[in-house]
């Protein structure tokens, strides 16, 4: 009798908290679910327009009356339809991320695992498994990312000067990538003043963004170097000082070769296009003086910049990875760190981390400050080898002025592996343009070759 008075006050505390919880709940009374029940047997569309929360709770309503009655065949069609429409409801949400993750616009990594696991719980059903391979895949990726990252991940350190950029694939090479920007947004006295700097105290600028260089295997402290830096937009640009004749600061010779190669290439007009190759191009700076001279001096205008440095391929490789996986209109440097930070496993340390990202923040300097000088469109194509920009330019039939084959050729403090490509470069190009070309060795020797064009 005890075992039996024990099975009867259990049966009794169970209906009780079912009942209850028809309550606390808000769970549908009998008298509605019967009256649904009834519209549904002659409207299978019943509840199309319902929310996931609602169709959620007719089904939690169902079930607590088959426990309070002990009737597991209650409300029949009323509970088919409301299966089925919360099955084709999931259906479509994962359609939609799917298609969201597919076209890049959707960044799982993003998501907390709370999410990620509901996520996959809806596509775990027998119905939605197997049309949801990738999207399952996908996220059983992010979730091994977020096992293999900190607890606390830290988060992407913002650069306010910086621009969003646009990626375009190279086709006919599978070492170059097209990067684009819309400039910077500074006001027109500091980009003024900038100029000025550029163009009469370079020795300065490369003085100032020593210091922003000085924490190059530490992310955190870079970014907060390049905030602080005296000119931040453009802080990141350097150049090699490896022999007295090409440290900018002991010697004039880069300055002199500068401003005299700008004074030798003459234009006839301000609508002459100015297409730029620059080789061994390393940490920008003397290109990009040279690139702002022409513009300011001789009044040109750039609309294609090609950049050739066995260094980039890193660089190349991980923006053409991103472009391909992401497929996104535009990119920011904080969507570049992030894509890092979760691919970090993939790389061989920190130090290669870093060095990509700092890189890759340079390029955006480098274009964008041109793109507010130029105040034009540029197109900035990166190469790692000659052959990567022929590869790209021998398809080229446009007419000069659409033309994406350089005009302007420069080779500054080479090393031996660079003499190939260079004389590589003029003599595919003697063919097809007439070019302009000059080069500075390590010793201080000169070559300039300049002429007018047609």
């Amino acid at each position: 009798m005890s075992i039996f008075r024990y099975f009867r006050a259990f049966f009794f505390l169970v209906l009780v908290f079912c009942v209850s919880n028809v309550f606390s709940m808000n769970l549908l009374t009998k008298p509605e679910l019967e009256n649904l029940e009834r519209i549904a047997k002659t409207d299978k569309y019943l509840l199309k327009e319902a929310s996931n929360k609602d169709v959620t709770n007719i089904l939690d309503s169902i079930h607590a009356q088959r426990i309070v009655e002990n009737i597991n065949s209650l409300f029949p069609v009323l509970f088919e339809i409301a299966e089925n429409t919360l099955s084709h409801k999931k259906k479509s949400h994962l359609f939609k991320i799917d298609s969201k993750v597919k076209n890049g616009q959707l960044d799982l990594t993003k998501k907390n695992k709370k999410e990620l696991g509901g996520i996959l719980k809806d596509i775990e059903t027998p119905e939605n498994k197997d049309d949801f391979i990738f999207l399952y895949e996908s996220i059983q990726e992010a979730l091994l990312n977020k096992i293999h990252t900190k607890k606390k991940k830290e988060k992407p350190c913002t650069l306010p000067t910086l621009p969003h950029f646009e990626l375009e694939q190279v086709k006919e090479s599978e070492h170059s990538i097209c990067i684009t920007t819309n400039g910077f947004k500074i006001d027109k006295k500091r980009l003024e003043k900038l100029q000025d700097i550029i163009l009469n105290d370079p020795k300065n600028i490369i003085k100032e963004n020593a210091h922003s260089l000085c924490h190059w295997n530490k992310i955190k402290e870079t970014f907060e170097t390049i905030k602080k830096s005296t000119y931040p937009e453009v802080c990141l640009l350097s150049e090699c000082n490896c022999s007295e004749q090409m440290n900018r600061l002991a010697s004039n010779t880069r300055t002199e070769f500068e401003n005299k190669f700008a004074e030798k290439v003459k234009f006839m007009d301000s609508n002459y296009n100015i297409r730029y190759l620059g080789f061994g191009s390393g940490d920008l700076f003397a290109d990009f003086r040279i690139l702002v001279l022409l513009i300011l001096k001789n009044k040109g205008t750039i609309n294609t910049v090609h950049l050739v440095d066995n260094s980039y391929s890193k660089v190349i490789e991980t923006l053409k990875k991103i472009s391909k996986e992401k497929k996104a209109y535009s990119y920011s440097i904080e969507d570049i760190q992030l894509y890092l930070q979760s691919n970090k496993t993939q790389m061989t340390s920190d130090q290669e981390y870093n060095s990509i990202l700092v890189k890759i923040i340079r390029f955006i300097q480098f274009v964008s400050f041109l793109r507010s000088t130029n105040n034009f469109h540029i197109d900035l194509y990166l190469h790692k080898t000659a052959s990567d920009y022929l590869n790209f330019v021998k398809e080229d039939i446009s007419d000069d002025y659409n033309s994406k084959k350089a005009n302007l050729l420069t080779l500054i403090d080479p090393n031996i592996s660079c003499f190939d490509d260079w004389f590589l470069i003029k003599k595919d190009s003697s063919k097809v343009i007439k070019i302009n070309h000059a080069s500075l060795r390590q010793e201080g020797e000169t070559y300039f070759n300049t002429v007018q064009p047609h």
